[in-house]
């Protein structure tokens, strides 16, 4: 039975993006990453999440637990933040929104699974894709498996960001999540 591993992004003393409101990424991811591995059982996988509480991981020990516990399909989730240069500095970028999906570039699998990613998700919620790129991500780098930075939102647009409060979103972002790896997973 094929293994998923589900990453929720940051955690502990590490809050990733904080939202205008004080919305905290990591709050966001655990609780998506906590709805995925429900949906992914119901779907006959197993999951390991790297985190099931509000505890600080380095990257490596993230990828190191997919890695040992070899998983078949690696899933970040993190919440966006978009910021702008300024007369006085960086300020919150309120204008991007959307989903965004990032896999390693040498990593045709996981360029596969991210395009799937993006389209459930924007299906199941009805949340804009953004856009599917390639990037130098740590995790999406060392995993030894297809692996996927999901960036489900921005904290800094008022959009997104309200959408991301509501667990009934959440539900129907893990939703998706779920649906691609699922859909991934069957060919």
């Amino acid at each position: 039975m094929p293994l998923v591993c589900v990453d929720a992004g940051h955690g502990g003393s590490d809050p990733g993006a904080v939202g205008p409101g004080g919305e905290l990424e990591k709050d966001v991811n655990l609780a998506v990453a906590r709805y995925v591995r429900v949906y992914v059982s119901r779907c006959g996988y197993q999951v390991v999440l790297t985190r099931d509480s509000d505890v600080e991981l380095k990257l490596d020990q993230r990828v190191t637990l997919a890695n040992q516990a070899g998983a078949h399909a690696f899933i970040s989730v993190h919440s966006n933040l978009a910021v702008k240069s300024g007369e006085g500095g960086y300020t919150q970028d309120p204008g991007p929104r959307g989903l965004e999906t990032f896999y390693y570039h040498g990593s045709s699998k996981g360029k596969a699974l991210a395009e799937r990613l993006a389209g459930t998700v924007a299906v199941s919620s009805g949340f804009p894709i953004r856009r599917v790129a390639p990037s130098g991500f740590y995790v999406v780098k060392y995993t030894l498996m297809p692996a996927v930075l999901v960036e489900t939102g921005f904290l800094s647009n008022e959009t997104d960001r309200s959408l991301l409060r509501e667990p009934a979103f959440l539900d129907k972002l893990a939703l998706g999540i779920a649906w691609g790896i699922a859909d991934y997973l069957k060919t």
